[in-house]
């Protein structure tokens, strides 16, 4: 896929919106990663994207794939705005739950 044909620059380390301006240059988010059955599921809470993978390598490679695509969507939707804080918040809390099954 050509990303400049639709007005987005995806660059390296960056996302430009139409008129050229840096929205982003560099973001890290939270992946989580398990097994299901014969494949690895992804999922990027901040921004509720998911993908799969043959193993966790591939469904991480997956996932950032699915992720950068989606921020570029929301660039060309206009819709940045509403995924903005997540991407570029500085802190990142993470903490495993407990909880009692049925």
């Amino acid at each position: 896929m050509e990303l400049g044909k639709m007005g987005i620059e995806w660059g390296e380390d960056a996302i430009s919106d139409l008129k050229g301006q840096t929205i982003v240059k560099h973001a890290v988010l939270t992946a989580a990663i398990w097994r299901e059955e014969d494949q690895y599921a992804s999922h990027c809470p901040e921004l509720g994207v998911a993908s799969c993978g043959d193993s966790p390598d591939h469904a991480l490679s997956m996932l950032k794939e699915a992720v950068e695509l989606y921020l570029v969507n929301a660039v060309q939707l206009g819709i940045w705005d509403d995924v903005s804080g997540a991407v570029e918040s500085p802190q990142r809390f993470t903490a495993p739950i407990e909880v009692t099954l049925p």
